[in-house]
C-alpha cells in the first residue's frame, strides 16, 4: 500500500487548525500542523511535505511572502516541487491575485468542504505529474544501466513489482561470440568503444524501464518487467536487426557474431518468500550463464523459486 501525500498546514488560529486537521485525517492525507511560517520553512526542512494550506494571516512573514521563499528555495537547492495553496479571508484576495507569489491555488474563506477537498486533491495531482515530469528529465542513460555488482538490487526491484502484479518479467540474453579474440587482436580500447556504442544504441530499441547490464566480457543482458513470451520474441526481433545492421558497418572488421536467447520468468513462491533466497539463486545462474557454463537455446519459459530457476 502506498503512503498517503503529506500536507502541512500552516495556520495560527487552533480552533480553524484542529477543524482542518480532521478533514484532512478523514481524507486519507498525512497531516501536520505549525503556528506561523518560520515554523512552516523548519519544518519543511526537516521532512518533505507534497502540499502546504499556507494562512494569509502574518506569523513572521505573510503568506504570499511564504510562497515566494519556498519556490526560490526549490530552484535555488534543487528541490522537489511542493504544492502551494493559500488559505485567506476577502480583504487578502487582492493581494493574492496581484502578487506572484508562485501559490497552486487558494481558496477564500468562508468555503465549503467539499471545495477545500477538491482543489487540494486537484493541487496533490498537479505536483504529482511536475514531479514525474522533473524525474523523467533528470534521468540520464546510466540510471537503467548496471553491472555485476548491482545485478541483484535491480533483479530484486522487478521481482518485488512482478509480485505486486502476480506477472511475468523477461531477461534477453546477448553474446558478442569472437569478443575476446577481438580485444587480443585490437586492443582493449576498441572494444570498450564497442562495448559504449552497443549499450547506446540498445537503448533505442528499449522500454523507458528496461534495464541494460553487462554480465561478463562480451555477455550482456537486458531485465525487462510486465513483459510476456510474445514481447520478449518482438524485443528479441527489434535488437537482432538493429545491432546487427550497426555491427555490421561500424565494426565489421572485428569479425563478431551477435547472439541473442532468453527467458520469460515465472515467479513460483509466495510474499512470505525471503526473496533474498530466489533472487541470490537468479543472480549466480545468470553469472553461469556469462562465463559460459549454462546454455540456452531460443527463447525459454521459465520458473523462479527458492532454489533456483526451473523449466515452467
Amino acid at each position: 500500500m502506498s503512503e498517503p501525500n503529506k500536507v502541512l498546514l500552516i495556520e495560527p488560529d487552533p480552533d480553524l487548525a484542529k477543524e482542518y486537521l480532521a478533514l484532512l485525517d478523514s481524507w486519507g492525507l498525512g497531516a501536520a500542523r505549525v503556528g506561523n511560517h518560520l515554523q512552516g520553512l523548519s519544518c519543511m526542512e526537516d521532512g518533505s511535505f507534497d502540499a502546504v494550506l499556507v494562512s494569509m494571516e502574518p506569523g513572521g512573514i505573510e503568506g504570499s511572502e511564504f510562497c515566494k521563499l519556498v519556490r526560490n528555495r526549490e530552484k535555488m537547492r534543487n528541490k522537489a516541487y511542493t504544492g502551494l495553496i493559500l488559505l485567506g479571508e476577502n480583504r487578502h484576495l487582492e493581494t493574492i491575485v496581484s502578487r506572484c507569489s508562485g501559490a497552486d491555488d487558494f481558496l477564500i474563506k468562508p468555503f465549503l468542504q467539499a471545495e477545500m477537498k477538491w482543489r487540494i486533491l486537484n493541487c496533490l495531482d498537479k505536483v504529482g505529474q511536475l514531479r514525474q515530469l522533473r524525474d523523467y528529465l533528470r534521468r540520464t542513460p546510466e540510471d537503467n544501466r548496471f553491472d555485476t555488482s548491482r545485478l541483484h538490487l535491480f533483479l530484486k526491484q522487478i521481482v518485488k513489482r512482478e509480485m505486486r502484479k502476480s506477472s511475468r518479467f523477461s531477461i534477453l540474453l546477448m553474446e558478442l561470440k569472437g569478443f575476446e579474440l577481438a580485444e587480443l587482436g585490437y586492443g582493449p580500447v576498441t572494444v570498450l568503444n564497442l562495448e559504449e556504442h552497443l549499450l547506446d544504441h540498445l537503448g533505442g530499441f528499449l522500454r523507458s524501464d528496461d534495464q541494460i547490464g553487462k554480465l561478463g566480457k562480451g555477455r550482456y543482458c537486458v531485465l525487462a518487467s510486465d513483459l510476456q513470451s510474445s514481447g520478449l520474441k518482438r524485443l528479441k526481433d527489434r535488437v537482432e536487426k538493429g545491432l546487427s545492421v550497426s555491427l555490421g558497418q561500424e565494426y565489421a572488421y572485428l569479425d563478431l557474431e551477435l547472439r541473442l536467447q532468453g527467458l520469460t520468468v515465472a515467479l513460483g513462491f509466495d510474499f512470505s518468500t525471503d526473496l533474498e533466497i530466489p533472487v541470490s539463486a537468479l543472480v549466480e545462474w545468470l553469472l553461469k550463464w556469462a562465463d559460459g557454463q549454462i546454455e540456452v537455446k531460443g527463447l525459454e519459459p521459465v520458473q523462479l523459486t527458492k532454489d533456483g530457476l526451473c523449466p515452467a
